[in-house]
């Protein structure tokens, strides 16, 4: 009978885990709605100067939302993943706003993103807060694709398309015809080069999309490495270069060749490339990458890239390396990845 009486208790457990799992699936799709306004902009606003191309700061506006105003937010226009002190910022902006109701955030970059809609800092700061607060932890985000479509799609398929639409496509892409036409005609020797063949890989969604996602779920400091991230680094890179030597196979070209510190860095690269996209470098043919003007807000010169680089095969060779505390560490794959990702791990 206890036997009995165990197995209809294990089932009613069952059932209502069942049911609370059922609520709060739903409630998370529900919620995922209401985030979606957060993800919009208003193209009729009336901070916009759409004959300029450019729109008000929101320090400029007397009515702009009252969060925003408390924690001071403003757009940081040349916002970077790997700029220490962008990412801390909107770490901390992002830990405060998930402890405010999930009403006045959603209002609170709604209001943002349409006073930016082509903001990659407001885009980063917006997914950061919900994927940091309690009520939005288990929702399904839009994918950045089509949030932020200025940063995966060639530039002019972007201002056609919303001229078509009747909207003002210098106001939303933040650009000026100046910048247009520049961005547009920088050489790169495409049209002669076979190279072309494999232009798609460097502009394909799903690649881009793990490429943004990567630094949303490992950013750059302030936060710690998380468990076996220097692993997962190492083998996602080792993963993408060879599916990468594949598809250059199968076109007829040789495989990846080395280059960088002590690979032929000082010489240029005889391949340019040109993505025409708002937020992407443009390369063009021949460029010398060894040169310092090639990386404007690099914090290490060539010859420490170098030196980096020779005491990390040094490393792997003779099996540990140094902490920062001058301890001896064993070299393993999670180790090494670190050290190359170069956080704060080790």
């Amino acid at each position: 009978m206890a036997a009995v009486a165990d197995k209809k208790g294990s089932q009613k457990d069952d059932c209502v885990s069942c049911h609370h799992s059922a609520m709060h699936s739903h409630a998370s799709k529900e919620m995922s709605k209401q985030v979606l306004k957060a993800f919009l902009h208003d193209p009729k606003h009336k901070s916009f100067k759409g004959h300029k191309g450019e729109r008000y700061r929101v320090k400029d506006d007397k009515n702009a939302n009252e969060l925003v105003k408390e924690f001071d937010i403003d757009d940081i226009p040349s916002f970077s993943v790997f700029m220490e002190e962008h990412v801390e910022e909107a770490h901390d902006i992002a830990m405060q706003m998930s402890r405010k109701p999930i009403e006045q955030v959603i209002d609170a970059f709604s209001y943002l993103k349409t006073c930016y809609p082509s903001s990659p800092y407001i885009e980063h700061l917006t997914r950061v807060t919900f994927m940091e607060h309690p009520r939005t932890r288990e929702c399904i985000l839009p994918p950045p694709e089509q949030t932020m479509p200025y940063a995966y799609f060639r530039e002019n398929k972007m201002m056609w398309g919303l001229t078509r639409k009747g909207e003002d496509a210098m106001v939303v892409m933040g650009t000026n015809k100046k910048h247009h036409r520049k961005m547009n005609v920088l050489p790169t020797n495409a049209k002669f080069d076979k190279e072309r063949n494999l232009a798609w890989w460097r502009e394909d969604l799903g690649l881009l999309n793990h490429y943004y996602n990567w630094h949303l779920s490992y950013p750059y400091p302030p936060n710690p490495p998380r468990d076996r991230q220097g692993e997962l680094f190492a083998y996602m890179h080792e993963q993408m270069l060879a599916r990468y030597d594949f598809e250059r196979l199968s076109r007829g070209l040789s495989r990846v060749k080395a280059y960088g510190p002590g690979s032929g860095w000082e010489k240029p690269l005889a391949e340019g490339f040109n993505s025409k996209m708002k937020f992407c470098s443009s390369r063009p043919a021949n460029m010398n990458l060894g040169s310092a003007k090639a990386y404007t807000f690099a914090k290490s010169s060539l010859e420490e890239l170098e030196k980096f680089k020779d005491r990390i095969q040094f490393a792997v060779a003779r099996g540990f390396l140094y902490d920062k505390n001058e301890v001896k560490v064993k070299m393993t794959m999670n180790n090494l990845g670190n050290t190359i990702l170069a956080n704060e791990a080790l």
